[in-house]
């Protein structure tokens, strides 16, 4: 019973870094180009913690760091844009 608590609070912490991801994506798509310590402020987080976030969404493709260490949207927030249109586009042919 101990290792299911384990379990559940490390899911919770799961949830709350993937919500935290998400939304330094929306706070970086909001003011991109962005550097880390503006991110980290908006956002109410540590530099540090900040930049690992970055790190770890910028090597799976959905941030993007300029050569003067700004960062952007990636493309993979791209590609989920260009599959949500179609889904949308597909879902609206279906209900007509």
């Amino acid at each position: 019973m101990g290792a299911d608590r384990r379990s559940a609070g490390a899911a919770g912490g799961d949830v709350k870094t993937l919500r935290k991801s998400l939304e330094l994506l929306e706070a970086l798509a909001r003011t991109q180009p962005v550097g880390v310590v503006e991110l980290a402020r908006e956002l109410g987080i540590p530099k540090s913690r900040a930049s690992r976030f970055l790190n770890t969404l910028a090597e799976a493709g959905y941030a993007e760091r300029l050569s003067d260490g700004r960062l952007v949207l990636g493309p993979k927030v791209m590609e989920l844009t260009g599959a949500a249109q179609v889904a949308r586009l597909m879902a609206k042919a279906i209900k007509k």
